[in-house]
């Protein structure tokens, strides 16, 4: 085992250096995962993406790569993260499940966090089925620009922050139990990030952030203290008034090429101008993103 650990760590070092692909044959079960923690061990400043063949085998190889590298899982704060596709097929007529989205706008704001540096701790490890990795998803700057950050102690002008939550595609409810939501009571905002483990609750007084917490989703009771939080875009799909105009003209094209006619085509950018995706939107992805 120690030579086996030894020569895993020297091809790490080799890899570490190379300038072209390389190639690994003769690695059968959890050995996947071990020779993956020697590489992530020889380059731990940078954040790693793991691809797998298919969902089953990414589900065992995170599992896997957990055990090996003692990390915990993601709501204790395990840097190995899973980055799902779609429980949708390309251009199906309704959405994916806002439970799968964020999981994937987690790693998109971690990774983006990470490359401006203010992500705290060390670098993600992402694990994912190479599906996954096929629809387009948000720039790191889109994902930074529609985060929003809350701090104990500092003004906050609540109806423009939860104006700006619901603009970035969190769902208004009366109370919040799931990623994506928020929920206004007079000076209460609850609102659950889809990188957090537990929703958030702001108190304000006045215009003041007097108390942030976390809260259990089930009791509805405030817990642990928070100094600020961050709270990225729970979906994919970035739309602006600005960024629907511009590629207004496009959308038209791709209408008129696919025979949609001109009247759907300018209610789906009317909708978008006013911040409303429909079902199964994420097909404008290409055209957008």
């Amino acid at each position: 085992m120690t030579s086996s650990t030894s020569r895993l760590s020297e091809i790490a070092a080799r890899l570490r250096e190379r300038r072209t692909p390389a190639r690994l044959v003769g690695l059968r079960g959890a050995a996947r995962a071990v020779a993956i923690a020697r590489l992530l061990e020889a380059q731990p400043e940078a954040p790693a993406l793991v691809i797998a063949i298919g969902a089953k085998a990414a589900d065992a190889l995170l599992e896997d790569l957990r055990l090996v590298l003692g990390e915990p899982r993601p709501e204790q704060g395990g840097r190995v993260r899973a980055f799902p596709a779609h429980d949708t097929t390309p251009y199906d007529r309704f959405s994916p499940q806002p439970f799968v989205v964020a999981q994937r706008m987690d790693v998109l704001h971690r990774l983006a966090a990470f490359d401006r540096g203010a992500h705290a701790g060390p670098p993600p490890v992402v694990v994912a089925p190479w599906t996954a990795l096929a629809p387009r998803v948000p720039s790191r700057e889109a994902v930074l620009r529609a985060s929003l950050a809350v701090v104990r102690g500092e003004a906050l002008d609540r109806d423009g922050f939860v104006g700006a939550l619901v603009a970035a595609g969190y769902a208004r409810q009366s109370v919040v139990e799931e990623r994506g939501e928020v929920a206004v009571r007079g000076g209460v905002v609850d609102f659950f990030p889809p990188h957090l483990a537990r929703p958030v609750r702001i108190e304000l007084f006045g215009d003041e952030v007097e108390s942030l917490r976390e809260f259990d989703p089930a009791s509805q009771r405030s817990q642990a203290e928070l100094e600020r939080v961050v709270a990225p875009p729970p979906r994919e799909l970035l739309v602006t008034r600005e960024l629907a105009i511009e590629r207004g003209d496009a959308i038209r094209a791709a209408a008129l090429t696919q025979g949609v006619a001109a009247r759907e085509a300018d209610q789906l950018i009317d909708g978008l101008l006013r911040g409303s995706l429909p079902p199964g939107a994420e097909a404008l992805a290409p055209l957008i993103q």
